[in-house]
């Protein structure tokens, strides 16, 4: 919308929808607005006449972009949230880095595009080799850098750049911003999100040269391609592949898992037997306790602290470190209730509190729901408990 159609209504409309993805996932932003704001950047700069024109643009795109976003932090402003949006992004972000700064985050991302990518080092997520799908975004990545830089000369001097052009150098800079989607943890999942419009860049170069050739090599060019999609579908449906976080199952792909009526959280969705009967254990060991109790979290495990309906302290149903550091009335409150044996607490160890006992623990089957460090979950509950 934005570059197709030059009225100031689309320029706001784009603004609008990128500001409201921004809020959906926060890294949206670099992936997107740094192309708009390059264009805009070029216009102002670089298109003499175009001046006045790329100064209206750059006002509706701007007041269509701070429009939600400004909505979204009075918000937080009026329900007195900003502090908390604040330290806990920062956390957020401080725990998601996994090494990575300033300084060294573009050799980082080159590594893994050039070697495809390594099993995760994430403790709570299983371990994936790279597959095909790697190797091709790769591939990716190089054909759209190669593209825009083809097209770079002519738009720098000033020559006659087509619509198509045009708009095969915006997703090019898309797809290419689209990998910093993927600078703490190179996985599918994250440069699908960013670099798929790097696929019909692909698309349209070939279609392109292949102008020059004849109908026989065609259909030579188009085989390879037809033969891929085979295999990426076969890798997808029957294989364990680094394409998802939860590999898929044939048994939920044609609709015949298990519908869970009891757990709330579960009503309405379709999960594999194996995971259910794992939390629905863990679900029904925890309803014994009656509202009078806290559950407290100790793990990267969400689902088993939010199937329950007990009271919660934490403000973050997933246990980071930084959180309880953070927030040191919380972690007052929680020791306060440990010590007044009414806490039911999830660990993914036995932590030997005095006056607790475990009475669940379970090893974690990384091909059905989340892994932590220690492979298995723990439900301590006080002493005096008779069941």
């Amino acid at each position: 919308m934005f570059f197709h159609k030059k009225n100031n209504i689309n320029v706001f409309l784009s603004g609008l929808f990128l500001g409201l993805s921004s809020l959906c996932r926060y890294t949206s932003i670099q992936v997107v607005l740094l192309p708009f704001l390059f264009f805009l950047g070029y216009e102002i700069f670089f298109q003499i006449n175009a001046k006045r024109i790329a100064l209206s643009r750059t006002i509706f795109f701007s007041l269509g972009f701070l429009f939600p976003t400004l909505l979204f932090f009075f918000f937080l402003f009026y329900n007195n949230l900003l502090d908390d949006f604040w330290i806990q992004n920062k956390i957020l972000v401080e725990d998601s880095r996994y090494g990575t700064t300033i300084s060294n985050f573009i050799p980082k991302l080159l590594k893994n595009i050039i070697t495809f990518g390594k099993p995760s080092l994430i403790i709570w997520y299983p371990e994936k080799e790279p597959d095909s799908r790697m190797i091709f975004f790769t591939i990716i990545f190089f054909w759209n850098l190669a593209t825009l830089f083809y097209f770079w000369p002519k738009l720098f001097l000033k020559k006659n750049i087509t619509q198509d052009e045009a708009l095969v150098m915006v997703y090019s800079l898309v797809t290419l911003f689209g990998y910093l989607n993927a600078i703490h943890l190179y996985d599918f999942f994250r440069l699908v999100n960013g670099s798929s419009l790097g696929i019909g860049v692909i698309i349209y170069t070939v279609i392109q040269a292949s102008q020059r050739f004849g109908h026989k090599i065609k259909i030579i060019l188009l085989l390879p391609l037809i033969s891929l999609c085979f295999i990426w579908a076969n890798s997808l449906i029957f294989s364990q592949t680094s394409s998802v976080y939860d590999p898929w199952r044939l048994d939920i792909f044609m609709g015949k898992g298990v519908s869970p009526t009891e757990i709330s959280v579960f009503q309405g969705k379709i999960v594999s037997q194996k995971y259910y009967e794992f939390y629905r254990e863990i679900f029904q060991k925890i309803s014994n306790f009656d509202r009078s109790y806290y559950i407290i979290n100790y793990t990267h495990d969400i689902v088993a602290m939010v199937i329950n309906d007990l009271p919660k302290v934490q403000i973050s149903s997933l246990y980071l470190p930084q959180i309880e550091q953070a927030y040191p009335e919380e972690a007052k409150k929680i020791q306060q209730i440990i010590h007044a044996k009414k806490a039911i607490i999830v660990s993914d160890k036995d932590i030997h509190i005095p006056g607790y006992k475990v009475i669940l623990s379970k090893v974690w089957d990384s091909g059905d729901v989340v892994e932590t460090s220690d492979g298995s979950i723990n439900i301590s509950v006080p002493e005096e408990v008779k069941f």
